[in-house]
């Protein structure tokens, strides 16, 4: 079973991904991403991606413009300098594995971090320096899932030695959905995590504005008939005109 944390880790093109699951079924195995609902050991999962291919294929008449979005991407990794290799790996270990990033290789003065294995996952690397001056103006921000993975990266970075920098929440002047926290690595980095997705999906969201409106509607309603009969009763001092049967008012 070969298992990735996210399609566009594992190829940056649809037509490279479906070739690659084809090498994958020839060797008898399975599939399985874990942010995406696809599973070829399922039948859902195989229907899924023949879907998906034979879309490939329509697409790639047209000169294979059908590519994920990943292929805006233009950094491959980025690399930071410590002072403390051991600490920072304590540091990095703890807080990157909250949204799905796993140290996965070490070398000489350093270590790399990805999520996916082998050197061709990587995605962000450490190496010990004599000196290191953080640069004023520069961060690195990790993309997280969902808002409670954003919230899990904060207690993890502080507990393993980082530094607050701007807990866990929503920083609309971004744009209303932005939801983020900020840290200090052990030496003084700027790391930021964050979910650009809404606390939860736009037809959810969009169903309970109509839910809401129609309860407005209905109370506004009751309200007004309440009024009525309020205005009607004998107490109420006002005259009621009433319409004799077979006359008009």
């Amino acid at each position: 079973m070969l298992v990735v944390w996210k399609l566009d880790r594992l190829s940056r093109s649809l037509k490279d991904l479906l070739h690659i699951m084809e090498r994958v079924r020839e060797a008898g195995a399975g599939f399985r991403s874990l942010t995406e609902a696809v599973d070829t050991t399922t039948a859902a999962g195989r229907m899924m991606m023949q879907i998906a291919g034979k879309f490939a294929v329509r697409k790639s008449s047209r000169e294979d413009r059908f590519l994920s979005y990943s292929t805006a991407i233009v950094l491959d990794h980025i690399s930071l300098g410590v002072t403390d290799l051991e600490r920072s790996r304590r540091f990095y270990d703890a807080a990157l594995r909250t949204v799905g990033i796993v140290r996965i290789v070490d070398f000489g003065n350093g270590s790399d971090y990805g999520a996916m294995p082998g050197s061709l996952g990587v995605e962000f690397t450490i190496t010990e320096e004599p000196t290191v001056m953080p640069s004023r103006g520069m961060h690195v921000c990790f993309r997280a899932p969902d808002r409670g993975a954003v919230l899990a990266f904060y207690a993890a970075a502080l507990g393993a030695g980082g530094k607050d920098d701007g807990e866990p929440g929503l920083y609309a002047e971004y744009h209303p959905d932005y939801f983020a926290a900020f840290v200090f690595d052990p030496d003084g980095h700027r790391i930021e995590v964050v979910c650009h997705a809404p606390a939860m999906p736009l037809k959810e969201r969009e169903l309970i504005k109509a839910d809401l409106v129609a309860m407005r509607s209905c109370c506004t309603r009751q309200s007004h008939l309440r009024r009525l009969r309020r205005s009607s009763s004998p107490d109420s001092g006002y005259f009621q005109f009433s319409r004799e049967p077979g006359k008009g008012n």
